[in-house]
């Protein structure tokens, strides 16, 4: 099932200063996917990711702060900031379920900040070299020229990303490049001629730079900038993907 939440709007799942007790009572009678992120009682500073698991039972994660490498850990994987954290496991499994939908932080007071951590990093986009059909369930399939947003990398061969139809998955880096959004086209200045009308012309000499044009009247030709294209690759088999096992930092207490 699609997970159904904005990662980047931390009102929605963002519960502040709420306790263990708390927030089970507010998960247990939800469906299972769904999900609050809580600050840590017991470990000031980090965080708690709380989530409605299969079969009625509420599990608790701890986030830990990595002040020094600018990070966030959540059992043996690092990410850069919560956001990146959430969308990973919307599409893969933290123990039974993935993230579906947040259970609703609640907006904080006027006067209280979004903590930083909780900030989205800026976008990065790559775009399709080749056709993936995916051959796991967690891939994300895509086009040749299709778009995608990078939402983490835990791989260095199979990134995370997201598709425009807002479907996540892991997709293999050796088929994107690195893309960005085209740049709008800057305003046309006004001229300012005054009460004497428009300036005289000036014309300019031919350039000395310049070579003759070609005998055949087309315009010259230069070589491409940067490498060449790359190969296609023959297949997945040189690929590997490391598995993605189920986080084994569940906090015990966080009373």
């Amino acid at each position: 099932m699609c997970a159904r939440f904005e990662a980047g709007d931390a009102r929605a799942w963002y519960a502040g200063p709420l306790s263990r007790r708390e927030a089970h009572a507010r998960l247990a009678a939800r469906r299972a996917g769904t999900f609050l992120v809580r600050d840590s009682v017991t470990s000031p500073g980090d965080f708690v990711l709380s989530v409605r698991e299969a079969g009625a039972r509420v599990s608790h994660y701890i986030v830990s702060r990595l002040p020094a490498a600018r990070a966030f850990r959540i059992g043996d994987r690092h990410f850069r900031d919560l956001p990146s954290l959430l969308l990973f496991y919307a599409a893969h499994h933290l123990d039974t379920t993935t993230l579906r939908e947040p259970a609703g932080g609640g907006a904080p007071p006027p006067c209280q900040q979004v903590p930083p951590a909780l900030a989205s990093a800026p976008m990065d986009y790559v775009q399709a070299l080749y056709d993936f059909a995916g051959s796991d369930a967690e891939d994300l399939p895509f086009q040749r020229g299709e778009v995608l947003l990078v939402l983490d990398r835990p791989e260095e061969q199979w990134w995370t990303a997201r598709n425009r139809a807002g479907r996540a998955g892991m997709i293999p880096v050796p088929y994107v490049e690195r893309w960005a959004p085209p740049l709008p086209p800057a305003p046309t200045p006004q001229p300012h001629w005054g009460s004497h009308g428009p300036p005289e012309p000036v014309r300019c000499p031919p350039s000395t730079l310049a070579g003759p044009p070609p005998a055949n009247g087309s315009p010259p030709t230069s070589a491409p900038l940067g490498d060449e294209a790359p190969a296609e690759p023959s297949g997945d088999a040189g690929i590997g993907k490391a598995g993605n096992g189920a986080v084994a930092s569940r906090l015990s207490q966080d009373a």
